[in-house]
């Protein structure tokens, strides 16, 4: 009688994991486990985080708890771009509260007693977004095989200090960026960023969904599975932001059981915010009022790109107001290039490399456009993002941020620096509380802003018919009919944990990078 009720009694930790997961962890709500019991209670605990645990699913096959205990004090200093700009968004924050656990019959076997306990869980009140990022990200799709034939020789150590010190504080990056994962997991563990940022001083924006450049999969497995590996290439325990990774290229049903998978990891503390990304606004639009709609719980942010630059302004001018009625904190904007469609030396027009979605004759004109803007004294590229980043700062906004939220990538030391400096004369002429500017870096920001309007109003005249043109995603071909040899050499090994040498010419969909070039006009003007 013994033997017969083993298999009863006895059920497979994969099983016990995925119902786990797939049970979704509320407010003050009891769950049934056969794991362990936690409580969680909190108390107001002034200017510092006390943690406890961290509960992760490792490859969607056991759950494993980390306990480790760190006091870590907010960041006083609150240094954005030379300025205490921080300092207006923590005014927003709430201290996080401290946390209590106490564990029992924590089983790590391969297979478990599945020993009824509860799980009381009680979710913490974390404050907007759009008072938690800075108003400018560093993206590293640029630490990818995409944009350097060798990423892991780019001094990215260097890179992310840099943008540390200067108060560039949140990362983005992906699964389907190569190996920009892991050498910003690498970069981030250095010991004099170790030493001076620990990790509750800077965001790690991650995505998933997206495999390869036409291979998805949203099913919760493969989503649990991404966010594990994230996790241990980033080396944390948590992930600040996360996407769903370019949405238009799967059904609405299938957003849909992504997002609720993901809001029982952020139900765990695995993932604070959940948004998506891609490049359709209507997409975009449709998809966040229908996730308000059928969960009546909006998403935190929404992720666009090359929808707002000086050819395209789709994502102010019908993208904007309905994504705050639908609930979304925070609409970061990338690609103010436009794929590195608006740069003086164009895009790749033959062969293998001709990956751009947009038209010839959108191509043309902008080659017109940068013609006409060099006989003026001006680089189309240095136009283009001085007039993404400031008009988004001013026009951006969405919830509580005081100015828009902008994605940039860069490759060395030179173009960050170059970078920080654009930034900040942006900055000099915009009034922000807190931030002290001299009179004469004011009125440059002001007269420069004139200048840069001015030839963008020339500029989109040379376009014509093609201002505000978004070219289609998917684009003609999709779900089957790629053609291979030019879309490159791609792995799609799912289940492997190694980095292959992607070749991801699709990548480019997310283009994050920009290119600071000076020509022979002398030094770049911002």
């Amino acid at each position: 009688m013994v033997f017969m009720l083993i298999p009863c009694l006895t059920v497979s930790s994969r099983l016990l994991s995925s119902l786990l997961v797939s049970s979704r962890l509320v407010s003050s709500r009891l769950v049934s486990s056969p794991f362990s019991r936690f409580s969680y209670t909190r108390a107001n605990k002034r200017d510092n985080i006390v943690l406890h645990s961290e509960i992760n699913l490792v490859d969607s096959l056991s759950v494993h708890s980390r306990f480790k205990r760190d006091t870590i004090k907010q960041n006083s200093a609150g240094q954005f771009m030379s300025f205490p700009y921080n300092k207006i968004r923590q005014a927003n924050i709430h201290s996080y509260k401290q946390t209590s656990i106490h564990t029992s019959s924590i089983h790590s076997f391969s297979t478990l007693t599945a020993t009824p306990c509860l799980f009381e869980f009680k979710m913490a009140t974390r404050p907007p977004l759009s008072t938690v990022l800075p108003p400018l990200i560093c993206g590293t799709a640029t630490f990818n095989n995409q944009y350097n034939a060798d990423p892991f020789s780019l001094p990215t150590n260097a890179i992310v200090q840099r943008a540390l010190e200067s108060g560039v504080n949140a990362f983005d990056t992906s699964p389907y960026y190569g190996p920009s994962e892991e050498i910003l997991g690498r970069a981030l563990q250095q010991p004099q960023i170790l030493a001076h940022h620990p990790r509750s001083t800077y965001h790690l924006i991650t995505k998933c969904g997206r495999i390869a450049g036409s291979e998805f999969d949203y099913s919760p497995a493969w989503i649990k599975h991404s966010i594990s590996r994230s996790l241990t290439r980033l080396h944390t325990t948590y992930l600040d932001v996360v996407y769903l990774h370019d949405v238009e290229f799967v059904s609405p049903p299938e957003v849909l059981e992504a997002i609720a998978c993901l809001r029982d990891l952020q139900a765990q503390g695995t993932i604070h915010y959940i948004g998506i990304s891609g490049y359709p606004v209507p997409v975009l639009c449709d998809l966040a009022e229908k996730i308000l709609q059928e969960t009546g719980k909006p998403l935190d942010c929404v992720m666009s790109y090359a929808n707002f630059t000086i050819q395209n302004h789709e994502l102010y001018t019908s993208g904007l107001t309905r994504l705050r009625k639908a609930g979304v904190d925070c609409v970061p904007n990338a690609s103010v290039l436009g794929m590195g469609l608006l740069r003086s030396s164009g895009v790749p027009d033959n062969g293998k490399e001709d990956w751009h979605p947009s038209p010839k004759e959108l191509r043309a004109r902008v080659q017109k456009a940068a013609r006409w803007i060099e006989e003026r004294g001006e680089r189309l590229e240095v136009v283009a993002i001085r007039w993404g980043l400031e008009r988004w700062a001013l026009d951006g906004k969405v919830g509580s941020e005081p100015i828009g939220v902008s994605v940039m990538g860069v490759s060395n030391i030179g173009e960050l620096e170059e970078t920080l400096r654009v930034w900040n004369s942006v900055l000099d002429g915009i009034s922000l509380p807190g931030r002290q500017v001299e009179e004469s870096k004011k009125q440059w920001s002001l007269k420069r802003r004139v200048e840069v309007e001015e030839l963008a109003k020339g500029i989109r005249e040379i376009l014509g018919d093609y201002q505000d043109y978004a070219w289609a995603s998917p684009g003609e071909g999709f779900g089957g009919a790629i053609d291979e040899e030019k879309a490159g050499a791609v792995s799609t090994i799912k289940d492997s944990g190694k980095l292959a040498d992607f070749n991801f010419i699709l990548l480019s969909l997310i283009l994050l990078t920009h290119y600071y070039k000076v020509g022979k006009h002398g030094r770049i003007r911002s």
